[in-house]
């Protein structure tokens, strides 16, 4: 029996996995995280030029009181699902200063540090340093939240 070849643009198990031990690594969060990939997320309203159209959810994440989950759309290629994560990621980092109600994970000034930090770990995959930016990640977050950035 022949051996089945993976296509280039499905992300296994064992490649997520990778990401997600790098990331858990170089760009803590504050509790355990519990990734799960599903196909067929909702779509929500988006408003456009045109209007508004439904559009596919590629992933969300929320807190539970013991760990964050990170769910991210199957309907994607590798690059999209492995996209997901990072962006998903980086709404961990920035929690708590981040959330202003029970459902509210905004793109706003921190969430844009915690993404630009994990993209910077993550893409260029630079470990040195690596604790030395993390915290003054963490000290901008700070001085924005005393700035009153977020709301």
């Amino acid at each position: 029996m022949a051996k089945k070849i993976k296509p280039p643009d499905i992300l296994t198990t064992k490649e997520l996995r990778r990401h997600v031990a790098y990331l858990r690594n170089y760009c803590p969060v504050t509790k355990p995280v519990k990734i799960y990939r599903r196909k067929n997320l909702r779509k929500v309203p988006i408003e456009g030029p045109n209007g508004t159209s439904k559009e596919p959810v590629l992933g969300y994440c929320y807190k539970t009181k013991k760990y964050f989950v990170i769910v991210i759309s199957k309907d994607q290629n590798a690059d999209g699902q492995v996209e997901t994560l990072r962006h998903e990621w980086a709404h961990l980092m920035a929690y708590p200063a981040q959330i202003t109600t029970k459902s509210e994970w905004q793109h706003d000034a921190i969430w844009g540090l915690a993404y630009a930090n994990v993209w910077r770990e993550h893409v260029e995959a630079d470990t040195e340093g690596t604790s030395q930016k993390l915290e003054a990640v963490r000290k901008q977050i700070k001085n924005l939240e005393k700035l009153n950035v977020v709301s």
